[in-house]
């Protein structure tokens, strides 16, 4: 679990949350996590909720940080 991964909910409405914070709220470890598409909806919920497949599955094809997706641009060698 790190700052950065994204998780789908499992429940069919395709939602992707994107962990922003860890925390540890009352000893038990919780997550900050913001929806993708509306970075306005914040959630906190709990790490066990978090990895719980019934609630949340891991977004492999979305498992990179906001910040680190950038377009791709191309580079022409020298010559071309």
């Amino acid at each position: 679990m790190a700052v950065g991964q994204r998780y789908r909910k499992s429940d069919g409405t395709g939602l992707v949350f994107e962990v922003v914070e860890l925390m540890n709220g009352s000893n038990l470890p919780h997550a900050r996590i913001v929806q993708v598409n509306n970075r306005t909806e914040y959630r906190v919920i709990a790490l066990s909720a978090l990895t719980d497949r019934q609630h949340y599955e891991v977004a492999v094809e979305a498992a990179l940080p906001a910040a680190t997706a950038a377009p791709l641009r191309l580079m022409h060698a020298a010559g071309d």
